[in-house]
């Protein structure tokens, strides 16, 4: 394979005993800072994240699991691995906007980023610009650059983590996620848009977000790969930085070739599954992409039931029944998932038909979860130590009778 010949000798390679001599090491050097880099460190964020949890409250948790970005706080220190970057770089073919991996064009997906991520891909569109007047919120931690800046961030964190402000140290945290996973760019702070779409805590998860981490990283890919492809053919030029979440489109290569090495298995979302030691060396990314050579590569599929409820209903019927990659691929041709004119949140209007069983879909889902709320009211009714009586006990107490009803309609959906 060309690109992975080239792409080895570029970044080096250590087969041999030789020992590099002083010249040797500097010019390995000089290749290894003439590659790609992104801004995407995931290092820094786990450790600040495991610091702030030793003093996170009960309602701190309360609060961020509201909040679409709590599996966030999960995840592992990743190594942002430049030579697995630049190496996917050079397999970006801008013409298609896809990825040519072995044989196949495989096209990185707002819909990846979501199972990677956990994060919803259907909502609101999220606008990379201020369109409100800043909040209370703002004004009070992000109303100027130096405010916004990742370090100062943290410090006010690690402040009013000590405080009954756990409203706000959400809001705050969720903004340091971003400034340093999401969006994160060569300023080393966090966009001046995003205090207004983290005011209001209970409607974070009406925006698309796989959507916006996707469109942030990918409107810088295309200059990016140009520039990777000039450095390889000899040009003096500077590759510089790619913005963005970097760290998401590694894992999805490392999906899409099933060649990474995982530390967990079936967690979800799927960067959980990845952690510090599972990106490889950059002198083993040329025999990677060689060994890929001639394979036919299948875009993301949902796996499970929870991976199907973070993609949404419009993705239901997919898994419901198996289906090919090659069928994912056709269906998605279809439905115009990949149109750069349409978001996923919307469809054809002429296609009644998809409508009809997608809602059906949605009533058999949430009937579903009716059950197991009637079967939850049932224990909780007959259990011999009863917790202490609220309204909203009672209310779900008083609700089983309403819910018995609904066995009878669904035997008529």
């Amino acid at each position: 394979m060309k690109e992975a010949t080239l792409l080895g000798s570029q970044i080096g390679d250590n087969k041999g005993s030789r020992a590099l001599s002083m010249s040797d090491k500097k010019k390995e050097a000089k290749k290894s800072s003439d590659l790609v880099n992104g801004r995407c460190h995931l290092a820094p964020l786990v450790s600040t994240l495991d610091e702030l949890k030793k003093h996170m409250s009960q309602r701190h948790w309360e609060i961020i699991r509201m909040t679409p970005f709590s599996p966030l706080l999960d995840l592992h220190p990743i190594v942002q691995e430049r030579g697995l970057l630049d190496g996917i770089l050079q397999l970006f073919d801008d013409p298609t906007n896809t990825f040519k991996i072995g044989k196949s064009h495989v096209t990185f997906r707002p819909e990846d980023v979501s199972l990677i991520l956990g994060l919803p891909c259907y909502g609101t569109v999220v606008k990379f610009k201020r369109q409100k007047p800043l909040s209370e919120f703002e004004e009070k931690y992000l109303k100027t650059s130096k405010d916004r800046q990742r370090d100062n961030i943290k410090k006010k964190l690690m402040e009013i983590v000590h405080h009954r402000s756990e409203e706000n140290f959400v809001k705050l945290l969720v903004v340091y996620i971003m400034a340093s996973f999401l969006f994160p760019h060569t300023t080393s702070s966090a966009p001046s848009w995003v205090g207004q779409y983290v005011d209001q805590l209970y409607t974070m998860g009406q925006y698309a977000w796989a959507l916006a981490v996707h469109k942030f990283l990918m409107d810088g890919v295309p200059k990016a790969a140009r520039c990777v492809k000039a450095r390889r053919s000899d040009r003096k030029i500077n590759t510089g930085y790619l913005r963005g979440c970097v760290i998401a489109l590694n894992i999805w290569f490392y999906e899409v070739t099933g060649t990474g090495k995982k530390v967990h298995y079936g967690k979800v979302p799927r960067a959980l599954c990845y952690g510090e030691k599972s990106f490889r060396k950059t002198v083993s990314v040329g025999a990677l992409l060689d060994s890929l050579s001639g394979r036919e590569i299948s875009e993301l599929i949902p796996l499970s039931n929870e991976e199907n409820g973070i993609l949404g209903t419009t993705w239901a019927s997919r898994v419901d029944r198996p289906m090919t990659a090659e069928k994912v691929r056709k269906k998605a041709k279809v439905e115009n998932i990949n149109s750069p004119q349409q978001t996923p949140l919307h469809h054809s209007s002429n296609d009644s038909s998809k409508r009809s069983q997608e809602f059906n879909i949605m009533v058999h889902r949430l009937l579903e979860s009716l059950e197991l709320l009637m079967q939850a009211a049932r224990n909780l009714r007959t259990c011999p130590e009863k917790p202490r009586e609220s309204s909203s006990l009672t209310s779900l107490l008083d609700a089983i009778e309403w819910l018995d009803t609904i066995e009878s309609v669904k035997e008529d959906v």
